[in-house]
């Protein structure tokens, strides 16, 4: 079977970039990814439910989910230099993550997930084939009746981020991506701004 065309930039380049810096001084590091973590709250999921961080790079949300009780974290990245910043600094701890190195196209899992979170994969995917392929992996990965977080920089936002084009996101943009309004059901969306290592504001949409 032939494999699936890889998403976005690729592993060399994200590897390039994680490589090249400390994780603190990527323009997206947020020390304590609160956002995030108020819209998986409002899930109400149990502590044994199942989240993948899609993309989750070298971020602390993996970190702070396990600090607050979930047993149950995966983080996918295409990454591995991502991936080794996290295994480094975790550790032995109780229920560790998951980490996987992968690209989201082509990843497959034996159970599925209760809560997909994402804040740094779908704006980087320019092309309608690329957003499909996303999307089809959602719909494999997530159960039904389950949750879909993304983020994405907004209409307003920059239009590069390391280098690698990205695509702005919005509530109108992710439905059309998924090609039916049965999907998902837009529940909450907002806005907020993130400041980059640079003192650039950029803006983020979440659905």
């Amino acid at each position: 079977m032939k494999e699936p065309s890889p998403l976005g930039a690729g592993a060399d380049h994200w590897n390039t970039v994680h490589e090249a810096r400390p994780p603190e001084m990527l323009t997206w590091y947020q020390p304590n990814p609160q956002n995030s973590l108020d819209l998986i709250g409002l899930a109400g999921l149990s502590a044994s439910q199942r989240i993948v961080d899609v993309g989750g790079g070298s971020s602390l949300l993996c970190d702070r989910l396990i600090e607050i009780g979930y047993r149950d974290v995966t983080v996918i990245d295409v990454s591995a230099a991502a991936i080794a910043h996290v295994r480094s600094r975790i550790g032995p701890v109780p229920g560790p993550p998951t980490l996987v190195e992968g690209d989201i196209g082509g990843y497959r899992s034996e159970r599925n997930f209760d809560l997909w979170h994402d804040r740094a994969v779908f704006h980087f995917l320019t092309e309608a084939r690329e957003r499909a392929a996303y999307v089809a992996s959602l719909r494999r990965a997530v159960k039904q009746g389950g949750y879909v977080i993304i983020a994405g920089f907004g209409e307003r936002g920059p239009t590069r981020c390391s280098v690698a084009r990205n695509d702005s996101c919005s509530r109108d943009g992710v439905a059309c991506s998924s090609r039916s309004s049965t999907i998902w059901s837009a529940r909450r969306t907002g806005w907020t701004c993130h400041t980059n290592g640079g003192s650039d504001a950029n803006r983020e949409a979440r659905e």
